[in-house]
């Protein structure tokens, strides 16, 4: 009785001590995005692609709690592919026009229910995308920004813990556009 006691006892921390315990990590292959949020490191699992209306890439930043599940969301529309430096500002994918846009969203619940939507500040000293390097042949595009946005104050305030502005500083992104 008591060896099989030691037994149940072993079999039971034998399997517990298998079970995985690490944390969710995003897959960072097709791009990630660093910046300095409100002073704090973030990290942006990336996704691009050419604007469906064919006007520039179109990026997407997602960061996730420890279980996988999304927690906020940075979009950019319609950057140029080109070297430079250009302001964003609050536009709509579908518009048919050529103005660099971009977004951020908090997530809660499974990942599936927005929090806040914030509204980019347009300034051209505030909030700027730097395109470096778009390879044609690998389709990396790389670049930095800053951003500073603000909750949108058409919508409700669901979660008053959200910080309200929020910046992001020394932002880097590297992305490969999707096919």
């Amino acid at each position: 009785m008591k060896y099989l006691f030691k037994l149940s006892c072993f079999a039971l921390f034998i399997s517990l001590s298998s079970c995985n315990q690490d944390k969710f990590e995003p897959d960072y292959t097709n791009g990630k995005a660093t910046a300095l949020r409100n002073g704090e490191t973030w990290i942006g699992k990336g996704r691009g692609t050419i604007n469906n209306q064919g006007i520039g890439i179109d990026m997407y930043y997602d960061v996730f709690d420890d279980f996988g599940q999304l927690r906020q969301n940075l979009s950019f529309r319609k950057i140029p592919s080109d070297s430079g430096v250009y302001p964003v500002f609050n536009t709509s994918n579908q518009a048919k026009d050529s103005i660099p846009g971009c977004s951020y969203n908090t997530v809660s619940f499974d990942g599936d229910v927005i929090e806040d939507r914030y509204e980019v500040v347009e300034s051209e000293t505030e909030s700027t995308v730097t395109v470096l390097n778009y390879d044609e042949s690998t389709r990396l595009f790389t670049g930095k920004f800053k951003l500073k946005f603000y909750k949108d104050p058409s919508l409700s305030n669901p979660n008053p813990n959200n910080p309200d502005p929020v910046f992001f500083k020394t932002g880097e992104f590297e992305v490969k556009i999707e096919e």
